[in-house]
């Protein structure tokens, strides 16, 4: 479990490490490290939190988190002023929007897989 939102979780990153790095740094070498390092330290979360589901939730919250740092980014780039160089406003403006999808893809999974264990967890115990 701790995999497939690990996954996200290393996605999210390499948007943000691609963001906010120093341009002197190189992204081949960057990127595939930080993805690694992200899976790595999911899994062991993962491997450590018991339940294994709240494991998965908890990393989907955090994706969520991780995916809508960009955008909020740009947005406040773009309030201050700062604008993107035209030939490339759409292609932020479609990454942004990707992002935005997944972020709230993660969270509606989130809400829908605690909703459930709530509503069992409100009903008062039967007595047999």
């Amino acid at each position: 479990m701790a995999l497939s939102s690990g996954t996200l979780i290393a996605v999210a990153s390499c948007f943000i490490a691609a963001r906010f790095a120093p341009e002197s740094w190189s992204q081949v070498s960057l990127q595939p490290s930080l993805f690694g390092i992200m899976i790595a330290l999911c899994l062991i979360h993962g491997w450590f939190s018991k339940p294994a589901r709240n494991a998965m939730m908890q990393q989907l919250s955090l994706a969520g988190l991780l995916f809508i740092i960009n955008p909020i980014y740009d947005l406040v780039q773009w309030l201050s002023g700062h604008v993107t160089p035209h030939y490339l406003t759409a292609d932020v403006l479609l990454v942004n929007c990707a992002l935005l999808v997944v972020c709230g893809f993660c969270w509606l999974l989130v809400q829908h897989h605690r909703a459930p264990v709530q509503a069992f967890e409100g009903t008062p115990a039967t007595q047999s």
